[in-house]
């Protein structure tokens, strides 16, 4: 239970950057 926690934890950190880069390119382009 804790691997899958920290999996999903992982992911949602993963998922948390990458809509943080897609507006930092929207901002910029």
């Amino acid at each position: 239970m804790l691997l899958g926690f920290e999996g999903e934890y992982g992911i949602a950190l993963k998922l948390k950057q990458y809509f943080i880069l897609l507006q930092c390119l929207e901002a910029a382009g």
